[in-house]
């Protein structure tokens, strides 16, 4: 039982030092220092006695592979007939807000979103239907 331990640990070991784990951290790197708010708005911008500083939210993740596979019997140096690996990562930033610093105080101040709340479509296609009617009425006599 000892032997297979200190087998397995000897394996978790080499698959541990694998070349992946390099490409891992480069790339992490390479991804979080991209992935900023400074990526999304650049730097605060100073007027007078007015900051503005922006607000995003920030997402990053890597992944990785390895491989292996089994030793070729005709091979007479023991090297292994498959092998593999891989990485990859990505990152998104969506602008939320910025920050307005005056001397009297801080406001953050939230962008607004991209699409109108549903109950303000409800409202204006009822309120279209209305005036439409009320037209057709009209032109009717």
């Amino acid at each position: 039982m000892t032997a297979t331990m200190n087998e397995a640990k000897e394996r978790a070991s080499a698959a541990a030092s694998q070349p992946i784990d390099k490409i891992l951290d480069r790339l992490g790197e390479r991804i979080g220092s991209q992935a900023s708010v400074k990526a999304v708005f650049g730097e605060p911008v100073e007027r007078g006695e007015v900051t503005v500083i922006p607000v995003a939210r920030v997402r990053w993740g890597l992944g990785a592979g390895t491989g292996t596979g089994p030793v070729d019997a005709t091979a007479t140096n023991g090297d292994a007939a498959g092998s593999g690996s891989g990485a990859g990562g990505g990152a998104m930033a969506d602008p939320m807000g910025y920050l307005e610093v005056r001397p009297t105080g801080a406001t953050y101040v939230p962008l607004s979103t991209a699409y109108p709340n549903p109950a303000l479509i409800l409202a204006i296609g009822v309120s279209l239907g209305i005036i439409v009617r009320a037209l057709a009425r009209l032109v009717r006599g």
